[in-house]
């Protein structure tokens, strides 16, 4: 019952346009933070978190200069999105293989929610 009620949802956010202007929120306050740690620094390493089929990790591959999508699972996709300064890592956001204070931007779009233990994930980003 509850996913035939979350697929009907999702179909009418998509018809009403809401995923698009999320999105276009989001690369717009990306493309700010990425300007803003750009003023700082020579090179700027990102990393995104639950990017699931990679859309952001495409996106801030053309800001940044190299950014890295970690997921639970491995999508088809990373395998055509994926270009010289941008990969794919299969990891637990709540453990990822990064030392501390090596990344310059953290996003975390639409993951927190399907983490149950979210408050590491929050600890583990900080600390990246």
């Amino acid at each position: 019952m509850f996913s035939k009620l979350r697929k009907l949802l999702f179909k009418l956010a998509l018809r009403q346009g809401l995923y698009t202007s999320r999105y276009k929120n989001y690369t717009s306050i990306l493309r700010r933070f990425v300007k803003v740690i750009k003023e700082n620094r020579r090179r700027v390493l990102c990393l995104d978190l639950g990017c699931g089929d990679g859309f952001f990790i495409n996106f801030l591959s053309n800001l940044c200069d190299l950014s890295i999508g970690v997921n639970l699972n491995e999508y088809p996709t990373w395998h055509y999105r994926a270009d010289y300064n941008s990969l794919f890592i299969v990891a637990d956001a709540r453990k990822t293989p990064f030392h501390p204070c090596s990344v310059d931007l953290v996003t975390m779009i639409s993951l927190l929610e399907h983490v149950p233990n979210w408050r590491s994930v929050i600890t583990k980003a900080r600390e990246s």
